[in-house]
């Protein structure tokens, strides 16, 4: 600052500046003062209707995308037009709570009281189902093993392993917790996240590492909700999702735990109830957040957990799922849209 052509700071002030503006630039070099950079936000590709609400989103590696609703239906979109590929849907499946892709392209579906499909990339029809027997209810998680078996978290409690060719049971590992969220380690590992109902009537939840093949218990870490979202890195982070201070349904907040592979806590960020996670090309962390009758996206960093970046629909959709796909594409489905029923929307976003 100067005032009529002469500086009001001393030497000692100038110095002082200085050095605290080195401190500052160091911390944000290294991370640790990490800022938004408001206006370097993604930009909207696409707008599409889909009729009913999105509940599940899933890329293929080729950029197909698949969406599944509300009402049991799973259709396959064209990545570059949104072009309807194909539609299957399910008489008996109700909502469609998970989906995933597995070798080859295959496509897995978790669903209401039906257990878990596989279906056909080209056309959509079921190859197998695991479930015939009501041996599983609710399936509200899957994720893929790194030699193609399928994985399914249900809401009583257990983790299924599934033959990716037949659906065949290779494995069954009691957790005893309602099981929302599932994620694979690099080396295998199969992490679960769960919600249960306190003494007092709150949600709390935990993460669990499973060892493959076996699903002996290897770590459990308790977060401080229910964890209804995970994700692992390419470093093998793991990364939790809760809804907190959860109670007869009211939902206060949430946070984005970084666990590291031994479950000890990296940071924590605050922010609303995460409904999703999934991680960008250039290994930031994205939260899709869900709040009465909105939601929103928002960008985290992985080393400190500082927000990068936050987007949010024009209308007040409420967004309900997430994905990334190979080309950092990002896709959010939505649920409502502007406060009222009608929904089923989904967004294509390029990423800053």
């Amino acid at each position: 600052m100067r005032i009529l052509g002469k500086s009001c700071l001393t030497q000692r002030d100038s110095s002082t500046v200085k050095r605290t503006l080195s401190v500052i630039t160091a911390a944000l070099l290294a991370g640790a003062l990490a800022m938004p950079v408001f206006g370097n936000e993604p930009k909207l590709r696409r707008k599409l209707k889909l009729g009913n609400p999105v509940t599940a989103l899933a890329v293929g590696s080729e950029g197909t995308i698949y969406a599944g609703s509300n009402v049991g239906h799973v259709c396959a979109l064209n990545p570059d037009s949104g072009a309807l590929k194909w539609k299957w849907e399910f008489p008996s499946a109700g909502q469609i709570r998970a989906l995933a892709v597995g070798h080859e392209n295959a496509i897995y579906a978790g669903t209401d009281y039906d257990g878990v499909y596989a279906l056909d990339p080209g056309s959509g029809s079921p190859k197998w189902k695991f479930g015939q027997d009501n041996s599983i209810s609710t399936v509200y998680a899957l994720a893929i093993g790194n030699d193609g078996t399928v994985y399914a978290g249900s809401d009583e409690g257990d983790v299924y392993a599934l033959d990716p060719a037949r659906g065949s049971l290779r494995g069954k590992f009691a957790l005893e917790e309602f099981i929302q969220a599932l994620a694979v380690g690099r080396d295998g590992t199969i992490y679960a996240g769960s919600s249960y109902l306190d003494s007092h009537g709150y949600y709390k939840g935990n993460v669990f590492a499973l060892a493959p093949g076996s699903g002996a218990l290897k770590w459990k870490s308790a977060v401080g909700g229910d964890v209804g979202a995970l994700l692992v890195d390419r470093d093998g982070a793991i990364y939790a999702g809760s809804q907190e201070g959860q109670f007869k349904g009211a939902v206060s907040g949430g946070r984005v735990y970084a666990l590291d592979p031994g479950g000890s806590t990296r940071w924590k960020s605050k922010i609303d109830f995460v409904n999703a996670l999934a991680v960008g090309r250039a290994g930031d962390i994205y939260a899709l957040i869900a709040t009465d009758i909105t939601g929103y996206i928002c960008a985290l960093d992985p080393r400190r957990g500082a927000l990068r970046w936050k987007w949010k629909p024009a209308a007040k959709d409420d967004l309900s799922a997430l994905a990334v796909g190979g080309n950092g594409i990002i896709y959010a489905g939505s649920w409502h849209h502007a406060g009222s029923w009608e929904g089923g929307y989904l967004y294509a976003l390029s990423p800053p």
